[in-house]
């Protein structure tokens, strides 16, 4: 299976804070980045999987079923690609 582009670990961060937050504009606060270039992440992932991931019409926006399905993958793919480079590191000092 061929990973879809605009899909990798950093867009996936963005989009789990995106998702814990309900708020784009909070996410991009706490990423340090603009809630624009959030916006631009979400589209990037949901046009890559095909699918919606925020109902947008909400206010905080809620996740799609979709949507909670990958916040959950990509919360354990984040956590092993960290544990991942906290090994490496280890084996290095």
């Amino acid at each position: 299976m061929a990973w879809p582009k605009g899909l990798d670990i950093r867009a996936l961060n963005v989009f789990t804070e995106t998702a814990r937050s309900g708020n784009m504009a909070e996410a991009a606060r706490l990423l340090g980045m603009t809630q624009p270039a959030v916006s631009q992440y979400i589209s990037k992932i949901e046009e890559a999987l095909r699918t919606q991931l925020l109902d947008r019409r909400l206010r905080p926006a809620r996740l799609t079923p979709a949507g909670e399905v990958l916040r959950d993958r990509a919360e354990a793919l984040i956590s092993s690609a960290e544990l991942a480079m906290a090994a490496v590191r280890n084996v290095g000092e």
